[in-house]
């Protein structure tokens, strides 16, 4: 455990003095020292020893939330035995009423978390940065995912998912602080297969219907396919992320792909961010770094993307595509009758070598589609006025990624996030 950890958590109950004036002016000093056993853990499971206790407190939101005690510090606990390490059993049976689990490095198995939803929060921990993995139970196509569905008050500190899809269905309030996922096709079952969809593809993150999640400062690193994906999502917040080293390699490349019902000689793209078929309202990413073109579409009966802000974030298209697309946004025909998007940028910036498309919009419905305000016409090609365009290739070491992380330190996880999340408050009086 790090020194700041050390100095930031650990629990020393300060001693009372209460200085007592008898009478003729003979002081009496009473010490007295608070007993810890008042400060128990609620889960028997949540095996730790600590002071932390989680008690329920009304909030606007009317949620309860996980607090540690007063006066001033607080204690991470020791690290679990992690026994058989099963990653989605220890999420959801170490501590089933909310609290930490620290995991000690080291690999842990896929395993589903479905219908979880404590009362308080559960914080999941690594021991060290990426030091504990998350990873496939076999090479087989469908063991290589961990899955969250229809869960709630979830965060995941430091934790990496290596070689696996993160998926996330159906779930609320969801959050990653300084988490790393990389699924590269050399790690993927059938690294020469054509895929048609069904999420068996090596992606990063596949989103679908989830409300409430965030990312922060995150990772996605080594992917075969889409970095992130996102379809009928709400509330969506990537902040300080990076994706980089998207590529399919040789997956498909030239040739078509007949039998999912496409045509042309490389049909598998490979994209940072995909939206599609739509229906994400509210998504801002921020203070990032994507390293590969964003698809941000609605098509194939997909419903509205309205609300989505793209503001102070470096694109560039890495080698070996190597091209200038930043974007790739549309309401194509195939939308929903009456489907919009919306967009607001500032402050973006495109890396090129030359003056290719920079944010393609050709072949939007007329009036469905509007970028800071103004509509997209139904025979316009490009908005490329919306970002700042920078000739040659970039320093992807120094890009707004990297500010945001070491202007936010990864041990800072609970001050940041008590001031993020809505009924996370933990009464930090250490933070600043």
């Amino acid at each position: 455990m790090s020194e700041k950890y050390k100095r930031i958590f650990t629990f020393n109950k300060p001693l009372i003095f209460i200085l007592v004036f008898a009478v003729a002016g003979t002081a009496l000093l009473l010490l007295v020292k608070a007993d810890s056993s008042q400060f128990p853990i609620e889960s028997e499971d949540f095996n730790r020893s600590g002071p932390i206790t989680f008690n329920s407190d009304s909030r606007a939101s009317g949620e309860n939330y996980a607090q540690f005690n007063e006066p001033s510090d607080l204690s991470l606990p020791d690290p679990i035995d992690p026994g058989d390490r099963d990653f989605g059993r220890i999420v959801r049976q170490t501590a089933p009423n909310g609290g930490v689990i620290v995991l000690p490095d080291g690999d842990y198995t896929v395993s589903d978390v479905s219908n979880f939803n404590p009362s308080n929060y559960v914080v999941v921990v690594s021991e060290n940065p990426y030091g504990a993995r998350v990873v496939r139970t076999a090479n087989v196509v469908g063991q290589t995912d961990q899955y969250f569905s229809n869960s709630s008050k979830l965060i995941f500190v430091g934790i990496e998912f290596k070689d696996i899809v993160t998926r996330l269905g159906g779930n609320t309030d969801i959050y990653f602080w300084q988490t790393r996922h990389s699924y590269p096709v050399t790690a993927h079952p059938v690294p020469n297969e054509t895929f048609c969809g069904g999420g068996v593809g090596p992606n990063g993150l596949e989103l679908g219907n989830n409300n409430r999640l965030s990312l922060y400062g995150s990772v996605i690193d080594g992917i075969g396919h889409d970095g992130i994906k996102l379809n009928g999502d709400d509330n969506v917040l990537l902040r300080g992320i990076k994706i980089t080293k998207i590529d399919h390699q040789n997956l498909q490349q030239g040739r078509g792909n007949s039998r999912c019902g496409w045509d042309g000689d490389d049909n598998y793209h490979d994209d940072g961010i995909q939206i599609y078929p739509g229906g994400v309202n509210n998504l801002t990413l921020e203070d990032s770094y994507v390293g590969r073109q964003m698809v941000i579409q609605v098509d194939n009966g997909g419903s509205s993307n309205n609300g989505l802000v793209f503001r102070n974030n470096m694109f560039y298209q890495e080698p070996p595509n190597g091209d200038c697309l930043a974007i790739d946004a549309r309401v194509k025909p195939g939308a929903q009758s009456g489907a919009t998007m919306d967009m607001t940028l500032s402050g973006n910036e495109a890396w090129c070598k030359d003056s290719q498309w920079i944010f393609y919009v050709a072949g939007s419905r007329a009036g469905a589609f509007t970028i800071n305000g103004e509509a997209v016409t139904s025979s316009q090609r490009e908005a490329n006025k919306y970002i700042t365009k920078r000739s040659g290739t970039p320093n992807t070491n120094n890009t707004p990624s990297e500010t945001w992380r070491n202007n936010n330190p990864y041990d800072n996880w609970p001050c940041y996030l008590d001031s993020e999340i809505n009924g996370f408050n933990q009464s930090v009086t250490a933070c600043n």
